[in-house]
């Protein structure tokens, strides 16, 4: 599924340079202008500015259509969609002064990315065990020097699924288990012996790699899953 009908890319944000303030502001719809104010830090403000409007001229090009006349709006768990382009799906992440999108505009898919930044978790595997029951064991099983960057990795694996299926953090992080390869790289997706997948999983595929990401970027994944009937 993630062949060559899906597209991503990265793209540095700069918190400090106000240069293109204004005319990424005019690009932004009533909505997102006001969740921009919503941020109290002038930093995150400009973050969440600069990935969006990013976002914006990217789906922009690749629909030959133009950034500000863009219709975006969300479903009811969330996921971002574009109501006059039906057949186009798309996901967007920031992480630090890193963001990133996916797009496909073949229809039938559904998409989910995330990225990390480089951080210092104090207990990696403390970390692991609550949100990430289901993939404590492996990234246990791997060499401690090892075990800090296989969890990011994870992780991104982990919500990439859940923004494809729609749901964001808001469905257990139980609900399935990913498959991890030896650098902890989400390499497929697994149903959880309890059948607490069933559900979110019904009538789908699900693929989900990790992505080579620039300098500075810790580990960023993606996720396809088809829609049902597709």
């Amino acid at each position: 599924m993630l062949g060559c009908d899906v597209a991503y890319g990265f793209w540095r944000l700069r918190p400090d340079d106000a240069s293109h303030d204004v005319a990424d502001w005019l690009l932004l719809d009533a909505r997102e202008r006001e969740r921009q104010r919503g941020f109290l830090h002038p930093a995150d403000r400009r973050r969440f500015l600069q990935s969006h409007a990013g976002l914006r001229r990217r789906l922009a090009a690749a629909l030959d259509a133009d950034a500000a006349s863009l219709l975006i709006r969300s479903g009811q768990e969330g996921k971002p969609y574009l109501p006059a382009h039906d057949a186009v799906d798309f996901s967007l992440s920031h992480s630090g002064d890193w963001a990133a999108f996916a797009l496909s505009i073949s229809g039938g898919l559904a998409l989910g990315i995330d990225i990390e930044v480089a951080r210092t978790l104090a207990s990696p595997l403390a970390f692991a065990r609550h949100p990430l029951p289901c993939e404590a064991a492996q990234l246990a099983a791997l060499p401690r020097t090892r075990r800090q960057l296989a969890l990011l990795r994870c992780w991104t694996g982990k919500e990439a699924v859940l923004k494809a299926l729609g749901h964001g953090l808001l469905a257990p992080l139980d609900s399935f288990t990913l498959q991890l390869d030896d650098g902890g790289h989400p390499i497929a997706v697994r149903r959880t012996p309890q059948g607490a997948s069933s559900e979110l999983l019904s009538g789908r595929a699900v693929d989900v790699k990790a992505l080579l990401a620039p300098e500075g970027v810790a580990a960023a994944s993606i996720a396809a899953v088809t829609q049902p009937g597709s």
